[in-house]
């Protein structure tokens, strides 16, 4: 009798793994219930209902899912690491990494295991224990390599871990063997078209996602990272039609909408792409570049505001959004807010202080309102980061001159040419001083000089 419920459990299991395989999750579920009503101690089945309800987004139905399945059997490695992924998505790492060290107590060599524990400690702000759980990854695929040298998955694993080591050289290696091994291998193909649009190389990773998208043409993943590659080549029209057809297999492929939402801003179709980003908050309301993204259409339609309150969500959701705090500041400086772009800015400040360029754009903040000392603070500061640049002393030698300390100015502006004797505008801001300084033939001879490189500049 024992055996016969066996049976009829393994049947429903096998019967939602099917479901599963197909990606009906929803129909996966209820056939590992029936299997669960007939054998209520079969932990494999609380696993997988557990991953079930992860790919429909469900995490904390998954998690009380492996909960169960580990309750029944705490030497499951995978049920722990599993919970990991979960607990992550959640944002949860803590948690996350708690369950991966409990499935390496078990297995000392799972490096799915290994992998996800360095990159959440990356989340995490430890990126030397970042290092050392990669490296380990790295080492149990290896291990699994000079078994099997066929591991296309194992191959392709290690090169993901290079890309976030920076290791670009051996990230390519790694996933060409990948598909030299398996041609047909859709995931190996995408990732490569993805490091190859990273480092600029638009015509192979082109050639990647095509070879992806001829395999599997219903691979939505593999359209929008065409249609990625397209839109940072200036081709939007191919960014949208990439986004097409990867909405045809998915429609719920956020990406893909808001990918699209970018094209049709570039193209100045703003309405278009504000329908798109609506479209991909209304998936994913928690998509913090979704809202970036909106924002910025608005600020280009004009609409201050409303550009501030989705720059506001998203750093609600991520509250060291630099882009989203520098478009903040831009709005509020359109309605003339200049405190609180000078807030916004000192913010972007504090998360990068080297960013030589934003303390300029404060110093011309500070500048506008008055206040000059800060002015040339910030002037200093960007030139203490960038020593080479012309900038900052062009923009220190505006602050004298709308200071009325016109021979400090001078001499900023001849250092900035020093530096960059291209620079047409800095001979024109330097003719207009020596104009204030009475000086008209240093003036004529500034000015003829800016106006001779935007002659020549044009031909």
């Amino acid at each position: 009798m024992r055996d016969a419920v066996r049976m009829v459990a393994e049947d429903y299991f096998e019967q939602g793994n099917a479901y599963y395989e197909r990606e009906q999750y929803r129909e996966a579920i209820k056939e590992y219930e029936k299997a669960l009503k007939v054998q209520p101690t079969e932990y494999p089945v609380y696993d997988k209902m557990g991953l079930a309800h992860a790919s429909l987004g469900e995490h904390n139905k998954a998690i009380k899912c492996h909960e169960r399945a580990l309750k029944i059997n705490p030497e499951d490695a995978g049920a722990w690491y599993h919970m990991g992924l979960a607990y992550g998505v959640l944002g949860k790492y803590n948690m996350a990494i708690d369950c991966y060290q409990k499935a390496l107590k078990i297995n000392p060599d799972y490096g799915d295991a290994w992998a996800s524990m360095g990159a959440y400690s990356l989340k995490l702000g430890d990126p030397n224990k970042a290092s050392e759980c990669i490296q380990k990854a790295i080492d149990c695929y290896q291990k699994a390599l000079k078994i099997n040298p066929q591991n296309a998955e194992s191959c392709a694993k290690i090169g993901a871990l290079y890309t976030v080591l920076g290791q670009h050289d051996k990230t390519i290696d790694y996933y060409q063997k990948a598909v030299e091994i398996n041609p047909q291998y859709i995931d190996a193909w995408s990732s490569l078209g993805t490091v190859y649009d990273k480092l600029g190389e638009a015509s192979k990773a082109i050639d990647c996602y095509q070879k992806a998208v001829t395999i599997n043409p219903k691979n939505a993943a593999a359209w929008v990272g065409l249609g990625n590659v397209y839109g940072a080549l200036g081709e939007f029209n191919k960014t949208l039609e990439c986004g097409q057809k990867a909405l045809a297999i998915n429609p719920k492929e956020a990406t893909a909408l808001t990918q699209m939402g970018i094209a049709h801003s570039l193209l100045g179709k703003h309405n278009e792409a504000i329908k798109c980003h609506e479209r991909a908050l209304k998936i994913n309301p928690e998509d913090a570049g979704a809202w970036y993204h909106t924002g910025s259409t608005y600020k280009a339609l004009g609409k201050y505001n409303k550009a501030i309150e989705c720059h506001e969500r998203a750093l609600k959701i991520n509250r060291d959004y630099v882009a989203a705090l520098i478009e903040m500041g831009v709005n509020y400086a359109r309605l003339g807010k200049r405190a609180k772009t000078i807030e916004c800015w000192k913010r972007v400040l504090e998360i990068n202080p080297k960013d030589a360029t934003m303390w300029i754009d404060l110093g011309v903040v500070y500048r506008d309102l008055g206040d000059h000392a800060k002015a040339i603070d910030c002037c200093q500061k960007a030139l203490e980061i960038n020593p080479e640049s012309a900038k900052p002393w062009t923009y220190m030698g505006s602050v004298y001159t709308v200071s009325h300390d016109y021979n400090k100015a001078i001499d900023c502006y001849q250092k900035a040419v020093a530096i960059n004797p291209k620079d047409a505008d800095t001979w024109a801001v330097m003719g207009l001083t020596y104009a204030l300084l009475g000086k008209s033939d240093q003036a004529k001879e500034c000015v003829q000089k800016s106006q001779n490189l935007k002659t020549s500049s044009q031909e």
